[in-house]
């Protein structure tokens, strides 16, 4: 069985065939990809040909499932037909940088960064360039998946407890913290 690990980090594009049999790469590849603002339709361009060519590496090896993960910081802004309105923010993106002081407090999180997703999403909110039409935030590696796999757009508790938006319910449950993206002014919707 033929596995595939996509990473979409925030320089590099790596996957992976693995063989879970025996428990070997079978064929790797990487590619440079570009930093902080990123196109997603050329991105997701990018991520096709590097998989087709890890598929033609692997021969008539049937590949069972695909893993993706990456960079889990920063926004992309979406349409209600979860269209991309403007490229990926990255976490590198320094824009919230003078309002972390009063987002650390808001969020009563210490470590939160300016490449956050919530932070992203304040500044853009502050500096009056959050776009009328965006009706959904997306992190990267989870609009990936679901354009590769045409597939409803979700997002994992692990990878969406990097936005800075969760808290916890009880023991059990994350939830979105609704009084804090009302706080900063973001609609719960996204």
């Amino acid at each position: 069985m033929i596995y595939l690990g996509l990473d979409i980090g925030s320089t590099h594009l790596k996957v992976a065939a693995v063989d879970i049999e025996s428990k070997r790469i079978v064929a790797a590849r990487s590619r440079d990809v570009q930093a902080g603002e990123v196109d997603t339709i050329q991105l997701t361009a990018q991520v096709i040909a590097i998989l087709k060519e890890v598929a033609g590496l692997i021969g008539g090896s049937e590949v069972t499932g695909i893993a993706v993960c990456g960079q889990m910081h920063g926004a992309l802004l979406l349409d209600a037909q979860e269209r991309a309105i403007r490229p990926f923010i990255g976490w590198q993106d320094l824009r919230a940088e003078a309002d972390l002081s009063v987002l650390r407090q808001l969020t009563q999180n210490p470590h939160l960064r300016a490449g956050h997703t919530i932070s992203i999403l304040y500044a853009l909110a502050q500096g009056g360039i959050m776009h009328s039409n965006c009706k959904k935030v997306a992190l990267l590696p989870d609009y990936i998946a679901a354009t590769l796999s045409k597939s409803a757009l979700r997002t994992h508790v692990t990878l969406a407890q990097s936005t800075g938006a969760l808290r916890r319910a009880d023991s059990d449950k994350w939830e979105w913290d609704t009084e804090l993206l009302r706080a900063l002014r973001i609609p719960a919707s996204f």
